[in-house]
């Protein structure tokens, strides 16, 4: 095998484990929110011991995550440089939009429902979840525009060698990122859905 077909394997092999975990944290969460949601209104302890038992499966698996996504971000950068520099003007925007404004929201509202157990208000620790789950599917849709590009560039010109963006909206709109992310966000309410009924 050459260079470029191991970095290929290597991409597809962290890819293909950090989807596993990407679609189990879009499931599980919205299924986290609903039973916490039911444990707010009914006041039933089982229903609070089951979102205690799902959310440290959840929390498990959000930290597995975001190791293999960090590992997928150095390899974007180390084996796919020349991807990067020719496009990453583009489809860097919407890596950076997922970073900032998804991941970040939903990692520190994250941490205040982990923290929050009998410190907060039972409606505000509830919101907490939902804003946690709203986050995931925003930073869903933030890395599949970007994948949207890849897979069907839009709404960008050459210029001196690279690409750059003339068209945001074009690429927000993109056919190819609005159908990975209903695709992706029923396979994860699938996927959370077998786990749950495994569990």
């Amino acid at each position: 095998m050459d260079t470029l077909d191991l970095a290929r394997l290597q991409f597809a092999l962290t890819a293909g484990a950090h989807f596993l975990f990407v679609a189990l944290t879009l499931g599980l969460a919205t299924l986290l929110a609903v039973v916490q949601t039911t444990a707010t209104i009914s006041g039933k302890d089982v229903h609070l011991r089951m979102t205690r038992f799902w959310g440290q499966l959840y929390i498990i698996n959000y930290a597995m995550g975001i190791v293999t996504g960090l590992v997928m971000e150095f390899q974007l950068g180390l084996s796919w440089s020349g991807l990067t520099n020719y496009a990453g003007d583009v489809f860097g925007s919407a890596l950076a939009i997922e970073t900032l404004v998804a991941f970040f929201v939903e990692s520190t509202f994250l941490g205040l429902w982990i923290f929050g157990w009998n410190k907060l208000n039972r409606w505000a620790h509830l919101a907490l979840i939902w804003v946690v789950t709203l986050t995931a599917y925003a930073s869903a849709f933030w890395i599949l525009v970007a994948n949207g590009f890849l897979q069907n560039p839009v709404g960008h010109v050459v210029e001196g060698g690279r690409l750059r963006l003339t068209d945001f909206g074009a690429m927000v709109a993109n056919p190819a990122a609005q159908a990975a992310f209903w695709h992706v966000l029923v396979g994860g309410l699938i996927v959370g859905g077998f786990f749950m009924a495994g569990g």
